[in-house]
């Protein structure tokens, strides 16, 4: 069981910068080609999602495998909208990779579907820079960092568990960590007096911060 540890911090100087966060994946700016997406003709970069939960499935359109579990990714993101528009402020996108060299299948990929769908190019290589197998989806978190993969040759999505367990994983999109700082704990009688004190130091544990003022 998770304890609550409660810290009474008295801060003679201000908190300094925050705690390093994961990398951000390589950024690329590729075209959105589905007639049917809201960026429709637009440049798409993962920067654009900062601040959001992303997912990239890479996959090959003149596949009709690929297409099918591209249609299935339209149907969860229409189930995610739904389910998230009364939270304010989250948001969760998922877009298509098409595989270099598939090009030929974009338009029965994109038939019927609005999920934004760009086109690697020998010059991009985006499945190359980012790891990515043949049926990744990649997920990226509000920072843009990699959080996570999963993989859609072998996690067919037309099996419910399938498609329950990656949607889980995108509603599991952890939230931004708090910025870090380290101060002295003043607190004579604290197990921790006169030591630096992080947040970092109760990774694993529920911790509270009370400010307040000792005069």
């Amino acid at each position: 069981m998770k304890r609550l540890r409660l810290l009474a911090l008295l801060l003679a100087a201000a908190c300094g910068g925050g705690g390093s966060s994961a990398a951000q994946i390589a950024d690329f700016l590729l075209t959105d080609m589905n007639p049917s997406s809201p960026t429709t003709g637009q440049d798409v970069s993962p920067r654009d999602y900062v601040g959001s939960v992303s997912a990239w499935y890479f996959g090959d359109a003149t596949s009709l495998y690929a297409r099918d579990q591209f249609g299935l990714l339209d149907r969860m993101q229409d189930e995610l909208f739904i389910e998230l528009r009364t939270l304010a402020g989250e948001t969760i996108q998922i877009l298509g990779v098409n595989k270099i060299g598939a090009e030929a299948g974009a338009g029965d990929m994109t038939l019927g579907r609005d999920l934004p769908l760009v086109q690697d190019t020998a010059t991009d290589a985006v499945q190359a820079a980012w790891a990515a197998a043949d049926g990744d989806v990649v997920i990226l978190d509000r920072s843009n960092a990699p959080i996570g993969t999963y993989n859609l040759i072998l996690n067919d999505l037309s099996n419910p568990a399938n498609y329950e367990a990656l949607k889980e994983l995108l509603r599991g999109g952890p939230p931004e960590p708090a910025p870090d700082f380290l101060v002295t704990d003043v607190n004579q009688n604290s197990a921790t007096a006169n030591q630096d004190v992080s947040p970092r130091d109760y990774i694993g544990q529920v911790s509270g911060y009370y400010f307040g003022a000792a005069t």
